[in-house]
């Protein structure tokens, strides 16, 4: 299911790891009002590390803002 299987509303779909600039993107859609979510897999032996930063792999999640932060000067 997709959410334009639920809203209605043209959707697209991004791989992190094939897509440049992927943050900045979710700022735009962020700004914008868009509906964004996000999703990760287990596969490649990736729930180990899923679950070592409090992930469920197989799982959907709603971004509800997304900004950047800054530490000690830096952005991260």
């Amino acid at each position: 299911m997709t959410l334009r299987d639920l809203t209605g509303a043209p959707g697209y779909e991004f791989i992190i790891d094939e897509t440049e600039n992927m943050f900045e993107r979710i700022l735009t859609a962020d700004n914008k009002g868009w509906i964004i979510a996000a999703g990760c897999s287990n596969e490649k032996g990736g729930k180990e590390k899923l679950e070592k930063i409090g992930l469920v792999g197989d799982h959907s999640y709603g971004i509800l803002k997304a900004v950047n932060i800054e530490i000690d000067g830096q952005q991260v």
